[in-house]
């Protein structure tokens, strides 16, 4: 089976470079790359070229937002799996052969560990956790970004793409809407996919991501299955969930009031052991009868 990798590029000239020779440079090898240039004003084009060739394809688009570049990619694929991977991270050069293995086995996808690197220099690890529903751990919100997937083609096109409409969480809700369609997830544990979180770590992109979250939850799609009395209650679960998870966020921005508003949010929507540990928590920091 041949692999397409999707790269989705925007002012991306001092990171290009990396993903690209990242992709290309694979031990199960794609059978084409398309970098998608989402109207980058930068030299990401300059970059790109010198890499251009009979594998490595560019597209420019006037800038329409990632979900309008990756769609675009997915439309001139022609490989019967889909690889993206976004131009700020990078992949170890085993990530698709290991991927590979589970597809022949008989997933539709397969998603990978991560190393996280952020705003402040810190990194940590994220390995992938396997869910007998890949919906129920959706629900519990874990991360299947698009640059650790790798996805068969039939499956991706027939869930829709991308949604235009979301700006930040388009990745969670495309693969909501792959495991509605029933698409067979498998996890590769390990970490193999560099993740830049470097660049997302304002408060005002943080308030935008759980905003985008409560859209994704209000279109319905991770509710599937569930009805009645079981339906209301996993709506709760989701929505405690994303408040907690921006209440981590302001904690980790600094912003005691929002983290404080968030939690209550949160516990106001589901009171789960874990938002309500944050709580107390936070409660005796500022208290100072918990150590920092």
């Amino acid at each position: 089976m041949s692999i397409s990798v999707i790269i989705p590029v925007f002012n991306g000239e001092k990171t290009i470079c990396r993903a690209l020779e990242s992709a290309v440079g694979q031990t199960f090898p794609p059978q084409e790359v398309w970098i998608i240039d989402d109207g980058s004003t930068d030299g990401t084009r300059q970059v790109v070229e010198a890499f251009v060739g009979e594998k490595v394809h560019y597209l420019y688009q006037a800038n329409a937002g990632v979900a309008s570049a990756r769609n675009r990619g997915m439309q001139a694929a022609s490989g019967d799996l889909l690889a993206f991977l976004d131009a700020d991270d990078y992949w170890d050069p085993d990530k698709l052969a290991k991927q590979m293995k589970a597809i022949n086995e008989g997933a539709d996808l397969v998603y990978t560990g991560r190393w996280i690197y952020g705003p402040d220099g810190e990194v940590s690890v994220e390995n992938a956790r396997t869910y007998d529903s890949p919906l129920d751990g959706l629900r519990k919100r874990i991360h299947i970004l698009t640059s650790v997937i790798l996805v068969r083609s039939s499956i991706a096109h027939a869930a829709g793409g991308f949604d235009l409409d979301l700006r930040g969480s388009e990745d969670w809700d495309f693969v909501i809407r792959l495991a509605k369609a029933g698409a067979r997830f498998s996890a590769v544990e390990e970490p193999l996919v560099h993740y830049d979180n470097s660049s997302l770590g304002s408060l005002s992109h943080s308030d935008r991501i759980w905003a985008e979250e409560v859209k994704v939850l209000s279109k319905g799609d991770i509710l599937f299955g569930l009805k009645g009395i079981r339906r209301v209650c996993g709506r709760r679960k989701v929505l405690s969930a994303i408040f907690l998870r921006a209440a981590l966020n302001a904690r980790g921005k600094g912003k005691p009031g929002k983290e404080v508003a968030h939690l209550l949010r949160s516990i106001g929507s589901w009171p789960s052991k874990q938002a309500c540990k944050v709580l107390l928590v936070t409660t005796l920091r500022y208290l100072r009868l918990y150590p920092t």
